[in-house]
């Protein structure tokens, strides 16, 4: 059951990460985390039956609003575990029942996959870095997954997908559009 939260009401602080300066704080209303929830569950077809599965930290944005509040608010099922080792990736995976989405990025997933055989699985969704189309690729191959790469940031959270195999072009959510300026990409 998705909790009735006022849309204005601040229920977390995440910070950016600091690479391009000291860490800053960024306060996400319950009605900004809500859309990007709801065009994730859209895009990936996530709802109630789904098993959530990720090697992000729910301390990381991308692994706050895709492990933690995706399955809170599709009725997906939530996966506590965060596995770290390929073996570990792989048992989880065994353990759930499909459909099975994981939430994971470029270095994990390039490490999970050379490690030997990989699992089969049914979605795959990469952020944090940019995703080499080989890799996903390899990936697809691999595992019989599609696999999605989302664009995002800290202050902005998710904004776009797309299906790196297929496109080189981002897909912005619904309700949200992108555009540049100069140097600035822009979200609204």
């Amino acid at each position: 059951h998705v909790p009735q939260i006022d849309g204005d009401q601040v229920v977390a602080c995440v910070f950016t990460s600091g690479s391009t300066g000291d860490p800053q704080p960024n306060f996400k209303t319950w009605g900004r985390l809500a859309i990007g929830m709801r065009g994730e569950s859209a895009r990936f077809g996530v709802g109630p039956g789904h098993a959530i599965l990720g090697t992000v930290p729910p301390q990381h944005m991308y692994g706050f609003e895709s492990t933690v509040l995706l399955p809170l608010a599709s009725g997906a099922i939530l996966t506590a575990e965060r596995p770290y080792y390929p073996a570990d990736i792989d048992s989880l995976i065994r353990c759930l029942p499909s459909p099975r989405t994981m939430f994971i990025t470029p270095f994990h997933l390039r490490v999970w996959l050379e490690s030997g055989e990989s699992e089969r699985i049914e979605t795959l969704v990469s952020a944090t870095a940019p995703l080499p189309v080989s890799l996903a690729q390899m990936a697809e191959q691999r595992t019989g997954a599609k696999l999605y790469e989302i664009y995002g940031c800290t202050e902005a959270g998710q904004v776009a997908t797309r299906r790196t195999t297929l496109s080189p072009e981002w897909q912005a959510y619904d309700g949200l559009r992108l555009w540049t300026e100069g140097e600035y990409a822009l979200v609204s």
